[in-house]
């Protein structure tokens, strides 16, 4: 019984640790850029599209904002919320998913017109969300990651990055928004910056930019923070109205990847990744092989308690009494024969006694 209840146990352990798995694979494909690609603004010098970003606008009105950090898996829509807690656990699409959304925080202006605006994300593994920010604490891959771009209202903005900054969630210096503020706060603010950075690129950032924050939790210390700040530039590209909502439905958007780091030249790249059903069949394909390990198992169980029990035998049945002899007939004749012997001592015997 004791080896059947292990048993038992170890099922339910690999099941869950299955379980586990596969649900935080669900996880990190809710967390993908591939899941918006479908809605994402498309600029090029032949096309000006932002017609799906719309879409996304029409599902979410708190959508708002489109970032991208070139040549990192940061290509995400940004979205505003009446706090700074609704997107830790809501997506873009306004479900609920633990992996959150990128969010403006909500002191912030959505025209950026603010002197320092903060975007948050979740620290995920697999470079997904806000996860590739820690690799600006490598100095290489900070100096080969130099701009992105930042869409919103009509126009595409360039972003370049200058400082990375290691710091944690009490820092009131870098994370107190300076929505106009004076031209020495301002200044105190950029010296701070240059002063706590990890690394500091000088690209005559002044009082008069406009500065972009994103951060994100740090793996390396408890309530640390990875800090990434930029300058909205010039604009890369301009529509002739913000994107209208329209009932065109949007193509599905492709399956999740998962991002490789390519280290020679410091790129993420995609690598094709498994679509959801896949993992809802692997799923199923497992808890089958579980259940068929069990029967086996069950079964064989039963063999080796019948082998160590000694056969049962039955007790023998009763034998039948003896019926009794019949006795023998004697015949007449028979019966002379064995009387003579006693007929002739009678005779003699009186012949003996006569008186003369």
């Amino acid at each position: 019984m004791a080896d059947f209840a292990i048993l038992v146990l170890l099922l339910l352990l690999l099941f869950l640790g299955v379980y586990a798995v596969v649900d935080s694979n669900l996880v990190y494909e809710r967390a993908s850029a591939s899941q918006y690609e479908a809605y994402q603004p498309v600029f090029t010098e032949q096309t000006q599209e932002t017609d799906a970003f719309a879409q996304l606008v029409a599902r979410n009105p708190e959508v708002f904002a489109w970032l991208i950090v070139h040549d990192t898996p940061i290509n995400y829509p940004v979205v505003q919320g009446p706090d700074n807690e609704k997107y830790l656990t809501t997506d873009a699409f306004g479900k609920h998913a633990v992996s959150g959304a990128l969010f403006l925080d909500y002191e912030n202006m959505r025209d950026f017109s603010h002197f320092n605006s903060i975007i948050y994300g979740h620290n995920m593994e697999r470079y997904a969300m806000f996860g590739p920010l820690n690799r600006f604490s490598n100095e290489e891959f900070f100096n080969l990651h130099e701009y992105g771009s930042l869409f919103y209202g009509t126009q595409n903005f360039e972003l370049r990055f200058f400082a990375f900054v290691a710091t944690d969630a009490y820092d009131s210096k870098l994370y107190r928004i300076l929505k106009h503020g004076t031209v020495d706060e301002r200044n105190r603010y950029l010296d701070n910056v240059k002063q706590a950075a990890t690394y500091y690129r000088d690209i005559g950032v002044t009082a008069d930019d406009r500065l972009v924050l994103l951060s994100t939790c740090s793996s390396v210390q408890t309530n640390g923070r990875s800090v990434l700040i930029g300058r909205i530039g010039k604009v890369l590209a301009q529509v002739q109205q913000p994107p209208q909502p329209t009932a065109q439905p949007v193509a599905s958007p492709t399956p999740a990847a998962v991002v490789g780091l390519d280290r020679d030249n410091g790129v993420m790249e995609p690598i094709a990744g498994q679509p959801l059903i896949f993992w809802d069949w692997l799923l199923l394909v497992i808890i089958l092989l579980l259940i068929l390990l069990y029967v086996l198992l069950a079964r064989r169980q039963r063999r080796r308690r019948a082998r160590r029990q000694p056969p049962q035998t039955l007790p023998a049945p009763p034998e039948p009494e003896p019926e009794p002899e019949p006795e023998p007939e004697v015949d007449p004749d028979d019966l002379d024969d064995l009387l003579a012997p006693y007929h002739d001592d009678d005779n003699d015997t009186g012949g003996g006694d006569q008186l003369i």
